[in-house]
């Protein structure tokens, strides 16, 4: 789901590279590349509350995230 999401994303396919995403975490909730990425997507397209809450999801999944950590904190700070 993650490659796919990343070449959907890639080709300009915002939608399906999102749905592709969003399916992969319907298999496996917790994990973070996916939350991760949709983190990014989010935040590409201008949603920063739905980014913020896949960065936040990511770090719990993966503590060490430190690339979520850093987005997350840009994100929050005025």
């Amino acid at each position: 789901f993650l490659l796919l999401s990343k070449t959907y994303w890639s080709q300009g396919q915002r939608n399906e590279a999102v749905q592709a995403a969003e399916s992969g975490l319907k298999y496996s909730a917790a994990y973070a590349p996916l939350h991760m990425l949709l983190g990014d997507f989010s935040l590409a397209q201008g949603d920063r509350s739905i980014a913020i809450t896949h960065y936040q999801h990511a770090i719990v999944a993966d503590p060490n995230l430190s690339e979520a950590k850093t987005n997350l904190r840009q994100l929050e700070t005025p």
